[in-house]
Order: structure tokens, then C-alpha cells, then sequence
């Protein structure tokens, strides 16, 4: 699990060409396999452009830790006092039968004086419910399951999102 993550954080901080090879090794071998590498994996690139403090909370006990990520904002962000609060149902996230942490987006609707938005962070696997969906391609492998967060509180710069500006 540590071939993107960051030296920093014990990982080997590979090239997406190194990670591309072995993953076409994998899926050679057994495509669903290589669908859940790279799924698995890919999410540790990603939590690598979100600033450090993401990072931390998810690497520093454990650079071991899995990652899914679901991209779409289906969630619902809440600014309040101090920070945000996340909720909503994501229809599908890759792997998260195997993964420690999930990585949610939402959007927060604008106010004057505030920018709306996609924004999001990841959350430890304790935090959320699973909940079983239906079947689709390669669900045997990764597990038929999408998440459902209930009022989550986020801390207040929501940094799980790369900056958008």
C-alpha cells in the first residue's frame, strides 16, 4: 500500500509510471485484482496533494492505512461555528471493504460573504456506515458498497480538497 505515498510518511513515493507497470502486472494476472491495486493505491496519490495536515491524520500511525475515494460531491457540506459539517450517501467507493479511511466531497452552497463549493476530508473508517447497492462490474472483487456519513463535523478549512485557486 505504500508505493505512492510520500517518503516522508514511510511510503516509497514511486512514479505513476512505476505504478501503472506494476498495476498491468496485477490486472495480467487477474483483473480484478489489479482493479482493487490500483484503486487502493491511487487514493495514496491523491491524499499526497492534500496539504500535510490531511496527510498526517491519515499516515502517521499507519503508513499502511487503505483509502477509498469517491470524487463526486454527493454530499451535503454545513458551515458552522468553527467549521463543517458532513452528511450524505455516496453510491459506490471502490474497495472500501479493505480500506482504514474514506475520502468524501460534498459541496457547500454559497452565502454572501463565503464561497460555495466542492469541499470534503477524509474520515476514519469507524465514522461511517456501510451501506450494500447494487451489483457492477468487478463488485465481486471490491466489495458492493457505497457510504453513508451522517452529520459528520469537519474540521474548519475542510482539507481534504486540493486548493482550487
Amino acid at each position: 500500500m505504500r508505493l505512492l505515498t510520500p517518503r516522508a510518511f514511510g511510503g516509497h513515493e514511486l512514479s505513476l509510471d512505476a505504478f501503472a507497470d506494476v498495476t498491468m502486472e496485477i490486472a495480467r494476472a487477474d483483473g480484478s485484482s489489479g482493479w482493487c491495486f490500483s484503486f487502493l493505491n491511487i487514493h495514496s496519490w491523491l491524499l499526497a496533494t492534500f496539504p500535510v495536515e490531511a496527510q498526517r491524520d491519515v499516515w502517521l500511525e499507519n503508513p499502511d492505512a487503505a483509502l477509498a475515494n469517491v470524487n463526486v460531491p454527493a454530499g451535503k457540506v454545513v458551515r458552522e461555528e468553527g467549521g463543517y459539517r458532513l452528511s450524505g450517501d455516496w453510491p459506490w467507493a471502490s474497495g472500501i471493504h479493505h480500506c482504514d479511511w474514506a475520502m468524501l466531497a460534498g459541496v457547500v452552497p454559497p452565502e454572501p460573504g463565503a464561497e460555495g463549493g466542492a469541499r470534503g476530508d477524509q474520515l476514519r473508517r469507524g465514522g461511517r456506515e456501510l451501506r450494500a447497492h447494487g451489483a457492477r462490474a468487478a463488485a465481486e472483487s471490491e466489495g458492493p458498497a457505497g457510504l453513508t456519513a451522517s452529520s459528520r463535523r469537519l474540521p474548519g478549512c475542510c482539507r481534504g480538497l486540493p486548493d482550487q485557486g
